[in-house]
Formats: structure tokens, C-alpha cells, sequence
């Protein structure tokens, strides 16, 4: 398991830029850096994987923990376990945070698990488009982390429940057969809210309970479309969908009365959510009533961020020819093509012109000028990034995110994140500026409009 001196020691000698070093965040008492391991496509989602593949994506995680990145975040539909298995070995595993999601019921072997735990009817959902089941049960829960250790050779150290939102889609999906009014009224909303958060408040009381045996080194969290972000689970405007971040640590706190825990420490650790160039919206998206973003109210309580899909966005609506999200199920990669699109050359130039801007700047400023950055390309090595390397930049230096995952599956992948970390992170008003511009193009050129700031 991860211990907080290991994993501090890891963060320590890792070849980084200073400013990097002095962000340095914490999942609970564990050290973590900037960057985390994504391993969504590294398992073959329960559909097999060639051993050739495997042996590239175990080596790219070997190459990413020998550079100083420290997480690696799964989950039980990802099937990528006997990928890390074999990455880590030879790892000092007290140093490498291992982050793992359950609810998602996709392979054979978890429908067996099901039917063996005989979990109730009610306690399944149907996932959209028949792809798969959902399943938040505490036997299903617990006997997931089972299956965790026993595929891995170890415990996990963070657990998150993966899109508990599922279960208001099960309510907007219900809605949606029985009537024809346009839009589901408050009475629903707060009936599908209760479920949600009882749902969570059970499953939580286990991951309470599993982190005080020991079998959790720290603790759990969600992975969730949350209030303010642009996009639900089912990849629609999330609003009936959206998940309370304040719900969530309101069923942390009952899961310590269920779990026999209330006056203790309550180990509610992180919450992992959609953040992008093209899905920023949760950075300034003010909650309903209050002065507060999501991300307010996560710092407030000193839980972590983690920011998934850096690098694959949702495409917005009337945008791309593959069409709405949600139908054609096709990301919008933030990387260079030939021919370039033209969304990848909006974002790149709005990126690429700040840097260039700063770095333009930065060259006329004396070496003994406090305001100068240290290690900031030349403005000849800013314009020549690739619209990945800015991205990445970028994704680092929103101060308000602890770690920003990336599915590094290939070296060359790799070696994108370790230049990264040679470069000092991004002023936090370049970054906001930044946001609001690509927003602004958004709502010239998108049906609805953007609306992130």
C-alpha cells in the first residue's frame, strides 16, 4: 500500500520544475503528483487484450512512475489490473498511488459475481444503450475490491464510485417512457436526488469501513459529472444528471453513523470529474443560490481533484461531422492532424498565442528579474508546441486541480508528460484567460453557445 513518507519520497525525486514541485498536491495523506495515469484503454474493457499490448502499455506505466508520475487510476469495467500488475513490478509500491472506481457491471465475471451475491433486482440499472448493468450494492462493492486485490497482488488506495449519476438517468430514463411533458418537474428531481444519495450513503458506509480495516489505505470519492460541468454521464446538458458535490459530502458524514464511525475521521478523499480546453465550464459555473463553483465547495471541505479526460473532449454539438456526443459516441482529441481541423486550430491558436504572448515577455527580461521564468520555451519553441504539448500545459496548471490524468499508453505518450514537467506551470490568470476565450468561440459556433463564464 501507499504510505505518506513513500509516496513524498517519490514526489521528491522526481526531475521537476520548481513551480511544479511547490504545487505539489495530497490525496488525504498521500503525496501525488500533477500527473496520473489513466488506464481506460489499457485493459480491453473485459474484452481480452494481446500480450504485445500489454507489454507496451506495463512498460509506458514503468517509464511514466520512473519519471516522477505517481498514480495510476483503473476501475473495475476498465480491465487493465493485470497491466499494472505487471508495471509495478520491481516498483516500490509504497510510493505509487493506485486509485481504483466501481458500479459498472460490463464483463461475464461480474454478472456471475452478481448472481452468486443474489444482489436484488432493484439494486441493478440498466446502463444506456444496453451496455452493461450498474450496480452500487455494499456486497457487489465489497466483493469488487476482493476481486481487486486478488488481480493486482495488492490493495487499493483511493475507491471511487464510478458515475453514481446513473441512477438519475435511470429516473430521467423512466420519465422519458412515461410522458410527454418536455422536461421533468422538482418532485422528481428530488425523489431521484434521495435514491442517489442513498445509494451513495451505503456504499460509502462500506468504503468507511474498509479503509478503518485496513483493506483501503486511504479512503473513497466519486468519479462524477458534477454540478457546473457541461456535460452528464449521458453525454446530454447536465443539469437533471448533475451531481451535487454538497450531497456527496452530506452522504459521507451519514455513512459514518451506518458505518458505527460517527465522531470519527471521515474519509471522504477526492472527487474525480470531466476537465478539458472544451469542457472548462466547471471552473467558473456558480451553484444555484451561492457564490460557489463545485470546485469552491471541494476545496473548502480539502478534498483533491482529479481531472480525467484531458486530452479527449466531448465534441460539441453541431461542431463535428460525427455528430451529437451522445449518438456517435466520438471524442474530440486535442492533438494535431493533417489536415488540421478546424476546432484543433481554434483551440491550438488560443493556447499557442498566450504562451507566445508570455514567452515573448519572458525573453526580454533580465536574468536577474524576479519576474523571470525559469525554463520557459523561447518563443521560437513556444509556437512550435503541438496543440497535446499545450494542452498538457495547460491541464497542469489549473491550480485548482491535484492531479490530471492522462491515458499515457505509449512511451512517446510518456515522453509528452515528462517535458511537461520541465516547464514551469502556467500563470493562473493566463489559464482563466485562456478558458474564457475558447468559451467565447464555443458560443459563437455551437447551437447553444457555451456558457462557462
Amino acid at each position: 500500500m501507499a504510505t505518506p513518507a513513500g509516496t513524498a519520497a517519490r514526489c521528491a525525486a522526481a526531475a521537476l520544475h520548481p513551480s511544479w514541485r511547490a504545487a505539489g498536491g495530497r490525496i488525504g495523506r498521500l503525496a501525488v503528483s500533477k500527473f496520473g495515469i489513466g488506464t481506460h484503454n489499457m485493459g480491453g474493457g473485459g474484452a481480452g487484450l494481446k500480450s504485445e499490448d500489454a507489454a507496451v502499455y506495463a512498460e509506458s506505466i514503468k517509464k511514466a512512475v520512473a519519471g516522477g508520475v505517481n498514480l495510476i487510476d483503473m476501475a473495475s469495467n476498465y480491465g487493465s489490473e493485470p497491466v499494472v500488475r505487471e508495471a509495478l513490478k520491481g516498483v516500490d509500491r509504497e510510493g505509487v498511488v493506485l486509485v481504483t472506481k466501481v458500479g459498472y457491471v460490463q464483463s461475464a465475471e461480474q454478472v456471475a459475481l452478481l448472481k452468486k451475491l443474489d444482489v436484488p433486482g432493484e439494486d441493478l440499472i440498466t446502463l444506456p444503450n444496453h451496455k452493461g448493468l450498474y450496480c452500487l450494492h455494499p456486497k457487489f462493492v465489497a466483493a469488487e475490491l476482493e476481486r481487486f486485490q486478488a488481480e493486482v497482488g495488492t490493495s487499493p488506495d483511493l475507491v471511487l464510485l464510478h458515475n453514481p449519476e446513473f441512477i438519475l438517468t435511470k429516473f430521467l430514463d423512466s420519465f422519458r417512457k412515461g410522458t410527454k411533458a418536455p422536461a421533468p418537474d422538482q418532485t422528481l428531481k428530488e425523489e431521484a436526488d434521495g435514491a442517489l444519495h442513498s445509494a451513495m450513503t451505503r456504499a460509502f458506509a462500506t468504503l468507511d469501513t474498509l479503509t478503518r480495516d485496513g483493506l483501503i489505505t486511504e479512503g473513497y470519492g466519486v468519479s462524477s459529472s458534477v454540478e457546473g460541468g457541461r456535460y452528464s454521464v449521458s453525454g446530454e446538458e447536465n443539469t437533471f444528471e448533475a451531481v451535487s458535490v454538497r450531497r456527496v459530502i452530506d452522504a459521507a458524514k451519514e455513512a459514518q453513523v451506518q458505518s458505527g464511525n460517527a465522531g470519527g475521521e471521515m474519509y471522504l478523499r477526492a472527487v474525480q470529474l470531466p476537465l478539458n480546453l472544451l469542457e472548462g465550464d466547471v471552473l467558473a459555473a456558480r451553484l444555484h443560490g451561492t457564490e460557489e463553483t463545485s470546485l469552491d465547495v471541494i476545496a473548502r471541505h480539502g478534498l483533491a481533484v482529479m481531472a480525467n479526460r484531458s486530452l479527449n473532449c466531448i465534441t460539441p454539438p453541431g461542431v463535428s461531422t460525427g455528430g451529437d456526443w451522445n449518438r456517435r459516441q466520438g471524442y474530440f482529441i486535442l492533438r494535431d492532424l493533417s489536415p488540421q481541423l478546424p476546432l484543433n486550430a481554434l483551440v491550438k491558436a488560443q493556447v499557442r498565442d498566450e504562451v507566445f504572448s508570455l514567452a515573448m515577455k519572458n525573453e526580454k527580461r533580465d536574468e536577474a528579474d524576479p519576474e523571470r521564468l525559469a525554463n520557459f520555451p523561447t518563443s521560437k519553441e513556444a509556437f512550435r508546441l503541438s496543440l497535446t504539448d499545450l494542452a498538457l500545459w495547460m491541464q497542469a496548471s489549473i491550480p485548482q486541480v491535484t492531479t490530471a490524468l492522462v491515458g499515457a499508453r505509449q512511451p512517446h505518450y510518456v515522453d509528452d508528460l515528462l517535458a511537461a514537467q520541465q516547464r514551469p506551470l502556467l500563470p493562473a490568470p493566463l489559464v482563466q484567460k485562456v478558458f474564457k476565450q475558447i468559451d467565447a468561440c464555443l458560443t459563437e459556433i455551437t447551437p447553444k453557445g457555451g456558457g462557462m463564464f
